[in-house]
């Protein structure tokens, strides 16, 4: 069984909300976390049309010993935070437990997390060490999942098996040109459910994906 989390904390109540609570920015998002050593190395997108306004913003916390600007990032930049001596309490809070961190993102304040993990009792223990750690967060859903592609990318187990299927016979490659009746007549189901089925699943990868 797989458990979704969904819950808000306030910036300033964690270093990296804090360090990333920059004015120069709408909006953060982290991109992943790289361990190194013991701890949790963030990368994170800037909604910012001054990219050095946010690299100084940043880099002016004292929770930050570097913050460097990646090369190649299209459209929104991409930074890289390298932190001082204290680490951050929650992530190591994260760290030590089996979570996806699926979502971040903080913007007026305030930062909203989607974790994944493979049960509740998972979620259990993270939040009682984030209540005894003193990290304040406010839960707005705990769900629980028996398919983990519908927890992560909000996929119904119908819509997988048709954009899996459609990748495999090569319907995206535009050089086979595969057309969707063929598709369709392998799953015995009408072209026009079939489409349906596939936008549909489109819609909810990008929603949880791209758009998220």
């Amino acid at each position: 069984m797989t458990a979704v989390l969904d819950f808000t904390i306030p910036s300033d109540a964690f270093a990296v909300g804090a360090a990333l609570d920059v004015e120069s920015a709408t909006q953060i998002e982290l991109a992943r976390f790289v361990p190194v050593g013991e701890r949790l190395v963030p990368y994170f997108w800037a909604e910012t049309s001054d990219a050095e306004a946010v690299q100084s913003e940043v880099r002016a916390s004292p929770h930050v010993a570097v913050v460097e600007r990646l090369d190649g990032s299209i459209g929104r930049p991409l930074f890289r935070v390298s932190w001082e001596d204290d680490a951050d309490g929650f992530l190591d809070t994260l760290r030590r437990r089996d979570i996806v961190i699926q979502r971040g993102t903080g913007s007026d304040g305030t930062w909203l997390f989607r974790l994944i993990s493979d049960g509740r009792d998972t979620f259990s223990e993270f939040h009682l060490a984030c209540r005894e750690g003193g990290y304040p967060l406010d839960i707005k859903r705990l769900s629980d999942s028996t398919d983990r592609d519908s927890a992560l990318y909000g996929l119904t187990g119908k819509q997988r098996v048709a954009l899996l299927h459609a990748f495999e016979r090569g319907y995206y490659d535009m050089e086979q040109n595969v057309k969707l009746g063929d598709i369709c007549e392998d799953l015995d189901i009408s072209q026009q459910a079939f489409g349906a089925r596939l936008k549909r699943g489109m819609d909810a990868l990008i929603e949880n994906t791209l758009a998220a």
